[in-house]
């Protein structure tokens, strides 16, 4: 530090008070503008603000001190609940003596946000925190640590919590912070984009699918909200359509039930496609909630028996018969009229008419 910065440092509080004395008007015309400035929402504020249409917000802001920004996010949006999230930790900064630090800061934010219910403070680090936050976000708002790694820890602890559609934002962009400032410009155009992910920005890759298979996971577990077009969705229907099957292993509920037994069951799960009129989406596990296991058993040896027993691997039959199967697995193919039409007429036709076909005749 050059001496003028250190003698302004030094002599900042004395100055105050001769500015008061000689000329209070001028002093009470600073204090004015600072409550203009501190009452003014920051940016990502804004940007919650005009994202959002509905209400009962839900977010969290981690680097709370001594709350300025937080009443801010109170008075201008429609907040359910806002996590607080800063250990208040005693420390020392060089270059604002005036700065409170420690518990002291937590006081004084505890009582500015004091007519405030909705708020949540967890006085545990942001690595910490996350852990005790039981409910998605609409929207995190980081002032924390600045420096790159914390920044990266901070986006990928709290990027599972984040709803779809939800905003990760900030506080303190400039060039010398280096979490922001590392971004390429590719991956700013990924942003823009609206990729909320680096593994997105992948056209094919099986590491994306399987995370994106997680979070539609970890987002079902939290909320009970499955999208339509999920994945996790046929995952919960084969969990439930198993459940049937264990109350009634031996004998089923019988063909003419299934749909009945399966609906009560997502009510009684309370889940969000109770009212959709859904199946099982996979043969064999619909088969079993009918027939129980033994009618099962005998459905597998029905079907995988005749072609074993004929010791027919004709290539269009094995085609066949491999893609029907695959499709069993996601569907319930048999339980419609156009399903049951091609496997009648094609299984048998493969079978035993095209290695007959085939045949060279003398």
């Amino acid at each position: 530090m050059d001496l003028t910065k250190f003698l302004a440092k030094k002599t900042k509080r004395i100055r105050h008070k001769i500015v008061k004395i000689i000329a209070p008007h001028i002093y009470e015309t600073q204090l004015i503008l600072l409550d203009l400035i501190s009452a003014t929402p920051r940016p990502m504020i804004v940007i919650v603000r005009s994202h959002f249409k509905h209400t009962n917000l839900v977010g969290a802001e981690i680097g709370v001190f001594e709350g300025d920004n937080a009443l801010s996010i109170l008075r201008i949006l429609p907040m359910k609940t806002l996590y607080l999230i800063d250990p208040y930790f005693t420390y020392y900064v060089k270059d604002n003596i005036n700065k409170r630090i420690g518990l002291e800061a937590y006081n004084i934010a505890k009582e500015k946000l004091s007519k405030f219910p909705q708020i949540k403070f967890i006085i545990k680090t942001s690595d910490e925190a996350c852990k005790d936050i039981h409910e998605s976000l609409d929207f995190l708002y980081i002032d924390g640590n600045h420096t790159y790694e914390y920044v990266k820890r901070d986006i990928a602890n709290y990027y599972p919590l984040i709803k779809s559609g939800g905003l990760i934002g900030g506080h303190d962009y400039t060039k010398d912070f280096k979490g922001v400032w590392k971004l390429s410009k590719k991956e700013i155009s990924f942003i823009e984009k609206g990729f909320a992910n680096v593994e997105y920005t992948n056209k094919f890759s099986l590491k994306k699918r399987i995370y994106k298979l997680l979070w539609e996971y970890n987002i079902f577990k939290k909320e009970n909200y499955i999208d339509e077009s999920s994945a996790v969705k046929r995952l919960f229907l084969w969990e439930t359509g198993l459940h049937l099957v264990a109350e009634k292993p031996w004998f089923g509920v019988g063909t003419g039930d299934v749909k009945n037994c399966f609906a009560d069951e997502l009510i009684k799960e309370k889940s969000s496609l109770s009212e959709d009129h859904l199946r099982a989406h996979n043969q064999f596990i619909s088969i079993a909630i009918a027939f129980g296991i033994p009618g099962f058993l005998w459905f597998l040896f029905a079907i995988f028996y005749p072609f074993i027993k004929k010791h027919s691997y004709d290539f269009l039959f094995m085609i066949f018969f491999i893609s029907y199967l695959s499709s069993m697995l996601w569907e319930d193919s048999l339980e419609t009229q156009i399903g049951v039409t091609i496997f009648a007429f094609f299984y048998p036709f493969y079978l035993f008419m095209n290695p007959y076909l085939n045949k060279k005749l003398p």
